[in-house]
């Protein structure tokens, strides 16, 4: 990795980022988030697995994220797919229609960014079609279908307590204290 093209490219786009030298860097980036360089050795200790090779996604701001193996498979898991239709009320986005008023209607999972041109199988780029209107779909990549993907519902309470531990954790080792002080 070449440090020196990253601060050059983030500078010419005008991105704000951190150079992580220590633990309390790292707490200061995990609060803020955003883009930032850490030094190999603070890498390595605070966090052992994230410096093991993973397969990462470049998203459309520019950042890149990691990302489960599953998000590059063509066809998204069975709990993803149950969770977009659920996300789009068992409903063709496009002209409303659904199986409760049709027996009729299948309704398939579409990517809005096909998986042939780079799109992930994430609930980000998936949306909920009747056939008809999957099949009708032209061009196949149409960027106003994430206009009508509806905002994420609010994390339940098993997730925010998960990220709250998460969070308290990684302060306890960034400031060099035992989890229970926090």
């Amino acid at each position: 990795m070449n440090p020196e093209w990253f601060i050059e490219t983030w500078g010419r786009l005008h991105e704000p980022f951190l150079v992580v030298n220590n633990p309390i860097e790292v707490a200061l980036l995990l609060r803020e988030g955003g883009n930032a360089l850490v030094e190999v050795n603070t890498a390595k200790r605070m966090f052992p697995s994230s410096v093991a090779p993973q397969l990462w996604s470049k998203l459309p701001d520019l950042r890149f994220t990691p990302k489960p193996d599953a998000v590059f498979n063509r066809a998204p898991t069975p709990k993803v797919r149950s969770s977009v239709l659920k996300r789009d009320q068992y409903r063709c986005v496009i002209c409303g229609q659904r199986p409760a008023d049709d027996v009729n209607v299948q309704l398939q999972v579409h990517h809005v960014i096909p998986w042939v041109d780079g799109g992930l199988s994430e609930k980000k780029n998936l949306i909920t079609l009747c056939h008809t209107c999957h099949v009708g779909l032209h061009p196949h990549f149409d960027p106003e279908l994430f206009k009508l993907i509806p905002n994420e519902e609010p994390l339940d309470d098993r997730e925010l307590k998960r990220d709250y531990k998460v969070t308290k954790i990684l302060y306890a080792r960034a400031w060099g204290k035992s989890f229970e002080t926090f």
